[in-house]
């Protein structure tokens, strides 16, 4: 018996169905009801997966369970596990290990969602074509001028059948990030978006990207030029009308009716996230900047305390995190 059994019992009930599941630090020291040593938090072997069931007692809590760690982001505290291949050593039916409440995961009450940012980190990792070359994804190649292959997302990837979509997907379930691609939450200078994911963890924020759609905020996604604003250059502006097949991965968690999901983003965002979340039954908010009452059927649309700032809806959300706005 191990103190690190309740995580064990936790990863062996998820569905087999889910070949991957993102935890908090925070998230994993409540499955425990202890806090996790310190070298979790700043020695990156502590999250290694032992082929020897004698070295890193505690790493048997995922490997008997049937998981490898994938992924950690020891600055941003979280963890993914992806379901290892083969056979689990153990099943559920087998733990007669009592479990005190303390450490029972509850899940969440909310979601939330934010609007991707312009300013992104130059060094944040691309995609690259079959002979390496690196690929800036934007929403009018056509209009670009510069040196650099430019891709749409939704573009056949040269000498393959698939998309830059499909090919983005399998990158993130193949196990390793050759590339460096950066998380999702992680793209953006604005340091917002760290302070949410540290508020409320990864697995409870999404970006609404005007390149990619609604992502979870630990999905990889290439670095990219894509914006409904119009301030945008002429190659990065996406319109209304533009196809692309967006992801909606809010959706893929499976969102409860008496959950609550918080949308921060501007008016030329919000048409996107109306399309991406209007058959979702949930309690749906919408902070906004307008100066008069919005009114949308299937929402509550809270106005702003910071309405004619810039990037108010950065404000709304720092003040969402300290509690002094309405839910």
């Amino acid at each position: 018996m191990s103190k690190y059994d309740p995580l064990r019992d936790m990863l062996l009930r998820i569905s087999p169905n889910i070949s991957q599941k993102t935890l908090t630090f925070s998230e994993i020291e409540h499955i425990l009801g202890f806090k996790l040593p310190g070298s979790a938090y700043d020695h990156r072997p502590w999250w290694a997966n032992p082929s020897s069931t004698n070295d890193h007692p505690h790493a048997q809590s995922w490997l008997s369970a049937g998981w490898k760690v994938d992924t950690v982001n020891q600055s941003l505290q979280w963890v993914r596990f992806r379901r290892a291949p083969g056979p689990k050593r153990i099943s559920i039916t087998s733990i007669r290990v009592p479990v005190e409440p303390s450490s029972q995961i509850t899940g969440s009450s909310f979601k939330i969602v934010i609007q991707c940012a312009g300013s992104k980190y130059e060094n944040a990792g691309k995609l690259t074509t079959l002979s390496g070359e690196k690929v800036l994804f934007a929403a009018h190649p056509e209009r670009y001028t510069l040196q650099g292959k430019c891709c749409r997302p939704d573009e056949i990837r040269e000498g393959t059948h698939s998309t830059w979509r499909s090919y983005l997907e399998s990158y993130n379930q193949q196990g390793s990030n050759p590339n460096h691609i950066f998380p999702a939450g992680e793209l953006a200078k604005a340091p917002i978006y760290k302070a949410l994911i540290r508020k409320f963890g990864a697995t409870n924020v999404f970006i609404l990207s005007a390149g990619w759609g609604l992502v979870r905020s630990d999905y990889l996604l290439p670095y990219y030029d894509i914006t409904f604003s119009i301030q945008g250059k002429p190659y990065s502006k996406r319109r209304q009308s533009d196809r692309f097949e967006d992801f909606n991965q809010i959706s893929d968690v499976g969102i409860q009716p008496d959950e609550t999901i918080y949308f921060f983003g501007g008016q030329s965002y919000l048409p996107l996230y109306l399309k991406l979340t209007r058959n979702i039954t949930a309690r749906k908010v919408i902070y906004h900047s307008h100066e008069a009452a919005l009114h949308i059927q299937g929402y509550i649309c809270i106005p702003s305390p910071y309405p004619g700032s810039q990037n108010w809806h950065y404000k709304c959300a720092q003040g969402f995190i300290n509690g002094l706005i309405p839910k």
